[in-house]
């Protein structure tokens, strides 16, 4: 598991009992909820995707609703309607698909089925669900089309945020040429733009920090209720300051923490902060006491006395 994904995660997590929760009841006998009783609250962040970025199941689309291409040539699953017509040779980067209508086929087996057809440049193409029509009216399905991104949530995400402050969680940064940059985490940027990523991290966005440092990220608009991915939007910034969290750190430590870096004389809080949680804890005995060694993958390690850092070697 690398660093980022550990840093994310040991910024973001809450822990929840996984055994059975009592309650007194109004008799005054204790009762036991069910796990499917408790209820984990949302983060600010994640409500802002769930209740903004409305994602229609294609039983609800309309005609003229765009896609945008994500590869050079046209996937085998997105046929043209007119099996003659030539596949023409220019690329189809980014040209725009808009959706037609509902159609339907007929399977070697004789079932009928229904397929979703789009039309660019004036050919139309034929996406094949095998579905039949009471799956399709299924408010909740959405099919995964090979290389088509919608625009409709692109847009309403670059509506929403353009110009304003956000705290980003990540120091994976990279440049506009796509190639990684040194990069901080819990400091202020401000979104410059909301473009298309690609068919696995739909959404590039772009920003800038308080020093006028341009960069941007990829991720998508799941929340972490629908995936265990971490380059979501709820887990990779938050709205709220998070330097106000910890106001026993110092500025000089907090500095560090943006950057990922240590120092001898740090607390374990601040450590993990910095570099995240550690793959394995260990209590060694010494004859002053007990020494903590956390250890990292790469041979990484920290050694703690007292609850500080004594020790580290980082790579």
């Amino acid at each position: 598991m690398s660093r980022f994904i550990i840093g994310l995660i040991s910024l973001t997590i809450v822990f929840y009992s996984c055994s059975p929760v009592s309650d007194l009841s109004a008799t005054g006998k204790w009762k036991r909820k069910k796990i499917d009783e408790i209820v984990i609250p949302k983060t600010a962040e994640e409500k802002f995707i769930s209740e903004n970025i409305l994602f229609e199941g294609c039983g609800q689309w309309q005609h003229g609703k765009r896609f945008i291409y994500d590869g050079e040539t046209p996937n085998i699953l997105l046929k043209p309607v007119d099996l003659n017509e030539v596949i023409p040779d220019s690329t189809f980067h980014h040209k725009i698909f808009t959706f037609h209508s509902f159609a339907e086929y007929t399977t070697f087996g004789g079932e009928k089925k229904v397929a979703l057809i789009f039309e660019c440049e004036g050919k139309k193409y034929q996406f094949n669900t095998d579905k039949v029509f009471d799956q399709i009216s299924d408010t909740s399905y959405r099919p995964m089309i090979p290389n088509l991104i919608s625009l409709d949530e692109i847009d309403k995400f670059s509506e929403l945020l353009v110009g304003k402050q956000l705290y980003i969680r990540t120091p994976q940064w990279y440049n506009l040429s796509g190639e990684r940059i040194d990069g901080k985490k819990l400091v202020p940027i401000t979104v410059k733009e909301i473009s298309v990523g690609n068919t696995t991290l739909p959404v590039k966005l772009t920003f800038t920090d308080s020093e006028g440092k341009e960069a941007m990220v990829l991720l998508s608009l799941k929340t972490r209720s629908e995936t265990g991915e971490n380059r979501i939007f709820d887990r990779m910034f938050s709205f709220e300051n998070p330097r106000l969290r910890y106001p026993t750190i110092s500025d000089d430590i907090w500095d560090r923490i943006t950057k990922g870096t240590l120092v001898k004389g740090m607390t374990k809080e601040e450590c993990r902060l910095s570099i995240g949680m550690p793959e394995e804890v260990k209590q060694i005995p010494t004859y002053s006491g007990l020494r903590e060694q956390w250890m990292y993958e790469l041979n990484e390690y920290l050694y703690f006395e007292d609850g500080l850092l004594i020790d580290f070697r980082i790579l």
